[in-house]
């Protein structure tokens, strides 16, 4: 099985692709952690792709698709999950080319959906643990004592981009780049949106069930 997972930020993205990767063993295509790796292998492919980075340049999109080959060929029949990408049309396309290169194919693409006022709200009340990094969110998730963590008694601090202005931008980059992404997979009856207002576990129970795996999570 082979899923995109998306979602705008905020909408628990982050959380459900580490319990995917946890509960039913998908291997996590992380765009920026699987070129750093490649770099550093020494490969022809890597050396290429160390020469933009040490650049200061983006990678260009046909060596994108090249890494999406090789990464599904290493994982062979596993379940492989594409988190955060494609980011645009253009990204959707070469995934979609790289997949049949390999003789694969999408099955789902996952869409967090929750409205601009509840990612809002999450954004505005999150805070960050400044020494372990833990998150809280201090409407829905409060930490036990008032701005303080509750692993290690750290502050609680709010990012320079967690403003509402900041994060108000955001959102606006992020959808008119996703919208494209949602249609072209709404296109190809591959869309699948799951209302991301639940708590947690009910969220990750949910997409288990669309997925036909709550009952063959890894033991």
């Amino acid at each position: 099985m082979i899923i995109v997972l998306l979602g705008p930020p905020a909408s628990g993205k982050g959380t459900q692709a580490a319990l995917l990767r946890d509960r039913y063993g998908f291997y996590h295509f992380d765009t920026g952690k699987v070129l750093r790796q490649e770099a550093a292998t020494g490969s022809e492919l890597g050396q290429q792709i160390a020469s933009y980075i040490n650049r200061g340049e983006l990678v260009p999109i046909e060596i994108i698709r090249a890494l999406i080959g090789k990464f599904i060929r290493e994982m062979g029949e596993g379940r492989i999950m594409f988190d955060g990408f494609p980011r645009n049309l253009d990204q959707a396309r070469v995934l979609g080319e790289g997949l049949a290169d390999v003789e694969r194919r999408l099955d789902h693409a996952l869409y967090l959906n929750l409205d601009r006022s509840e990612l809002m709200s999450r954004i505005i009340n999150r805070r960050v643990c400044d020494k372990c990094g833990t998150i809280y969110n201090l409407v829905s998730a409060p930490p036990k004592s008032d701005m303080l963590c509750d692993r290690d008694s750290g502050n609680l601090v709010q990012r320079a981009d967690d403003t509402e202005e900041v994060f108000a931008r955001r959102l606006e980059v992020y959808f008119e780049q996703t919208v494209p992404v949602l249609d072209y997979y709404r296109e190809r009856r591959l869309l699948r949106e799951i209302p991301a207002e639940q708590p947690i576990s009910e969220l990750a129970a949910s997409i288990g069930a669309l997925l036909g795996l709550e009952e063959h999570a890894p033991a």
